[in-house]
């Protein structure tokens, strides 16, 4: 059978939208995985990059709100998501969202974790609705991290530290980070920062295959970007 790498035409085109920046950096982390370097562009849709203020706040702002808010007025400008103009421009879309957010009180769906799934499967049926999909097509890809993104980077970095619950249930993973050796740390005072994402990442890489074997909504996430990239294969 031929491999994804082998028969892609093209530079694959992908737009995010995301809580911020340092997702999309691990979602790179991830695509490197299947497409060599080159293969593939990312681009980030949400939050944008406001110029006037040199940092991501845009229209919608940033977290989880802004992600909403972009489904939102995806739903109220467009018949469809499917009929966003970005798939002029894009092949895959990718929405990403933290599953930490069920908790919240404006959102209100979590539930007993373990298993990870019981929130996010209601989170992921939150997305379609706010961008008016029953289900999403295969170019458009969820990303539901369990409780975070932060959980992936400590399963991929940090595979032998010890938890009282299953790592996708632990709460506030960037606390994790935040905690290690100040020339490591990837948190700090609260804020994630980007530049040791980006050091960290052909880590990550090299390790996404231990995240997905520790991390069920890992081999989701992983499970859903190759029928995505199938949709570009030869036949």
């Amino acid at each position: 059978m031929s491999s994804a790498k082998d028969t892609l035409k093209g530079t694959l085109r992908i737009a995010v939208v995301s809580e911020g920046p340092t997702d999309k950096i691990v979602i790179e982390a991830v695509l490197a995985t299947l497409l060599p370097q080159g293969d593939f562009i990312v681009t980030l849709q949400q939050p944008e990059f406001c110029v006037a203020f040199g940092d991501f706040r845009g229209e919608y702002g940033t977290g989880w709100k802004g992600v909403l808010r972009w489904c939102d007025a995806c739903k109220v400008d467009f018949v469809d998501l499917t009929s966003h103009p970005l798939f002029r421009n894009f092949d895959v879309l990718i929405i990403h969202l933290d599953a930490d957010i069920a908790d919240e009180t404006d959102i209100k769906l979590a539930l007993q974790c373990p298993p990870a799934s019981a929130t996010t499967d209601r989170l992921r049926d939150l997305l379609c609705k706010r961008t008016g999909m029953s289900q999403m097509p295969g170019n458009i890809v969820l990303c539901v991290p369990s409780k975070a993104t932060e959980a992936w980077v400590l399963a991929a970095l940090y595979p032998d530290e010890k938890y009282s619950t299953h790592i996708e249930c632990v709460p506030r993973p960037a606390d994790r980070l935040a905690g290690k050796p100040a020339t490591e740390r990837l948190v700090s005072s609260g804020k994630k920062l980007p530049q040791k994402y980006e050091h960290r990442k052909d880590d990550i890489t090299e390790q996404w295959p231990r995240v997905r074997l520790t991390c069920a909504e890992a081999q989701r996430f992983d499970h859903d970007l190759r029928r995505a990239v199938g949709y570009r294969l030869v036949a």
